[in-house]
């Protein structure tokens, strides 16, 4: 298995990293949750962007198999000739109008979303 969980240093969000096949993520995420952010509902395979929090729409994949309110988001993929690398964000959820971010070793990051904005 070769899933890392690692905390990006562009962006500063926890995530995970997949070295191999996209299923290896299954490893340590589950098929499964529902949630209502902003007022959209968010099951597994549904692309989001929830409501301008991402830059794009990602694909939400599950949730951690740790942290059943950890949502997980497929932020893309990097080829090459020899291997395949995989890259996840986790983003918790707390409330329909309220998430967070890990930003470092027992450290994150809350947005409330407020007129229409993440603040």
């Amino acid at each position: 298995m070769a899933v890392r969980k690692v905390v990006f240093t562009n962006n500063g969000a926890g995530g995970y990293i997949v070295e191999g096949k996209f299923e290896e993520i299954y490893l340590i995420v589950e098929r499964r949750g529902e949630f209502t952010v902003v007022g959209e509902r968010i099951t597994p395979g549904v692309k989001t962007d929830l409501s301008g929090f991402f830059v794009r729409p990602l694909l939400f994949v599950g949730t951690s198999k740790d942290c059943p309110d950890a949502m997980v988001f497929h932020i893309g993929t990097k080829k090459n000739l020899f291997e395949e690398v995989h890259y996840f964000e986790e983003i918790l959820w707390v409330s329909p109008t309220r998430i967070a971010v890990t930003t470092g070793r027992y450290q994150g990051r809350d947005f409330n979303y407020i007129n229409g904005r993440w603040k």
